[in-house]
């Protein structure tokens, strides 16, 4: 969910090429796309406090854009580098177009293995479908084990995937509460909980 990442590093940005060797290299203020152009930037490059380099670096960069987040290289030595960032503007930043909400989805759609299902009833199905997020109580079945944040996947009647969402209980506490309306959460688990088992902003609809 982050929106910036700032690499602090031995050198002040990205560089056509290692300026510590080449007198010519250029800094490069601001990259929106990771190719083989900025890349090739980094052939050969080298840190003293790091193992990874710059290709390191645009390996990071390249997971920020496509999450749609920004990403900063900087000079982290000395004192208060984070500050001297802000005053001096000194650093490469990368910037992504992609808007986070839906690079966050994409990536809840097909990158991590869901640990468990939950089977809801058409009700629920017609709710996800105009945006809502999945309550408990329209919720029939669970399998599998997880725990609350884990991926999980979502099931109608018939047994085909229409949705898959991070969780907000585990699979103990959800087998306790589904079918239940959210307003008695509180008296069967003990403590006040979300509302949601599966919020829609955490939640891609197939």
């Amino acid at each position: 969910g982050a929106d910036l990442l700032i690499l602090l590093s031995d050198i002040d940005g990205l560089y056509t090429s290692d300026p510590r060797v080449d007198e010519k290299a250029e800094f490069i203020e601001m990259v929106d796309k990771v190719d083989d152009k900025i890349t090739s930037f980094a052939k050969d490059s080298s840190s003293s406090v790091g193992t990874g380099g710059m290709i390191t670096k645009l390996l990071a960069a390249k997971i920020c854009l496509d999450a749609g987040c920004k990403m900063i290289i900087a000079l982290g030595k000395g004192m208060n580098p984070i500050k001297r960032i802000l005053e001096d503007n000194r650093c490469t930043i990368f910037v992504s177009d992609k808007n986070p909400i839906k690079a966050f989805k994409s990536w809840l759609s097909g990158s991590i293995k869901p640990l468990g299902t939950l089977v809801i009833d058409d009700n629920a199905l017609k709710a996800l479908h105009k945006g809502k997020s999945l309550l408990a109580v329209g919720v029939k079945k669970i399998t599998g084990k997880f725990v609350q944040g884990d991926l999980v996947e979502v099931k109608d009647l018939k047994g085909v995937v229409v949705a898959k969402g991070l969780v907000y209980y585990s699979h103990i506490e959800a087998k306790r509460i589904i079918g239940k309306p959210s307003n008695e959460i509180e008296s069967i688990l003990g403590y006040k909980g979300e509302d949601e088992l599966i919020h829609r902003d955490h939640m891609v609809v197939m």
